[in-house]
C-alpha cells in the first residue's frame, strides 16, 4: 500500500497528519517529498543519518561543433534553450530537465550532457520509522527530478507500505 498525504496549499497540516499515521504504523516507510523544506523528521524525532548527493543531467553545447541552426531550441519542450536566430544557443540549466532531446536532434552532435548536483537523499530512522528524505540543493528549482529519484530509492528498499508526505501545491503531485 502506498499512501500520499497531499494538498493544494502549504500550512494545512499535511506533515502533522503524515507523522501521526506513521507513528500508528511504524513498519511503514516514510518518504518526505517536500524537497524544498523537508520537515517530517522534526515531528517523528531524529533525522536521516546518511545523505547521498544526487545529480541530474543537463545539456551543454560545444561551441566549436555548433552550426547555429537552432533546431535544439525549436525542439526543447521546456523552453530551456534560447536562440535568437544567430550565434550559439544558450542553455538555461535551471530549466533543463535532462531529457536528451536536444542532443538527439542536433545535426552536428554539438550537445552533450553533464551531471549537475540536484540535492541529497537522506536515509535512516526518524524516531521509530525508517525514512527517506529528499533535500533540494540551495538555488535549484528542479523539484520534480529529486522527488522522482527519492521514489526510485524507496522502490529499491522493498517495503510493502509507504507513506509519502507530499510537497505543498499542485505542481508536483
Amino acid at each position: 500500500m502506498r499512501l500520499a498525504v497531499a494538498g493544494g496549499k502549504g500550512g494545512t497540516g499535511k506533515t502533522s497528519i503524515a507523522a501521526s499515521l506513521l507513528l500508528a504504523r511504524p513498519q511503514t516507510l516514510a518518504l518526505d517529498l517536500d524537497v524544498e523544506e523537508p520537515n517530517l523528521h522534526i515531528l517523528l524525532g531524529g533525522a536521516p543519518s546518511r545523505a547521498e548527493t544526487v545529480s541530474m543531467p543537463v545539456a551543454k553545447i560545444e561551441g566549436g561543433k555548433c552550426i547555429s541552426c537552432g533546431e535544439c531550441a525549436r525542439q526543447c519542450a521546456y523552453g530551456s534553450i534560447a536562440w535568437l536566430g544567430g550565434g550559439i544557443p544558450v542553455i538555461n540549466e535551471d530549466l533543463c530537465r535532462g531529457c536528451g532531446l536536444c542532443s538527439m536532434v542536433c545535426p552536428t552532435k554539438a550537445i552533450y550532457e553533464v551531471d549537475r548536483p540536484a540535492g541529497e537523499i537522506g536515509t535512516g530512522r526518524c524516531g521509530p520509522v525508517a525514512c527517506l528524505e529528499g533535500r533540494l540543493r540551495v538555488g535549484s528549482v528542479n523539484t520534480v527530478f529529486l522527488i522522482e529519484e527519492t521514489i526510485k530509492r524507496a522502490d529499491a528498499m522493498g517495503y510493502d507500505q509507504w507513506l509519502m508526505d507530499c510537497p505543498p501545491g499542485t505542481s508536483c503531485p
